[in-house]
């Protein structure tokens, strides 16, 4: 396992599974209770309401670029200054910690599309095909590059 990382979130986007560390969400919410961004252009698509803060979440394409899916029905919030940063997901669960999967380091080829570092960290290798984990410094710091109103 990647350091003492020792239970997943697992998100589906778009057909593509990708794992995070749970420690990195703050919040998973269902679209249901989510302030829809209805007649908005942008990669917001809802925002979570908490303690007179608005928290956007961002919907991604399966290649985590430009280009929402229609079918999300939960998003993901990650720690972030100043308010939480949130990824909407076609599905998302937690990985139990008892599942005994397998996650390695992996290093991508190439410089980081972003300040933050590659948006990848680690893969799970004991099923194929093989689940990239996302590295949530950087995941956070690419959503925040799409753009959109915060």
């Amino acid at each position: 396992m990647i350091e003492s990382v020792r239970q997943y979130v697992q998100l589906t986007i778009s057909g593509q599974a990708y794992l995070l560390p749970s420690a990195a969400s703050l919040s998973i919410e269902q679209r249901e209770s989510l302030i829809q961004n209805v007649g908005q252009d942008g990669p917001i698509v809802a925002w979570h309401e908490s303690r007179g803060t608005r928290w956007p979440a961002y919907a991604v394409g399966a290649d985590l670029g430009p280009g929402a899916s229609g079918n999300w029905q939960r998003a993901v919030f990650l720690r972030a200054t100043p308010v939480p940063v949130g990824l909407a997901a076609d599905e998302i669960h937690l990985v139990p910690p008892q599942s005994g999967i397998e996650v390695v380091p992996f290093f991508p080829l190439g410089r980081p599309v972003g300040f933050a570092g590659h948006l990848f960290n680690g893969a799970r290798v004991d099923e194929e095909p093989a689940m990239l984990l996302l590295e949530p410094n950087a995941l956070v710091a690419h959503l925040l590059a799409l753009g959109g109103s915060r």
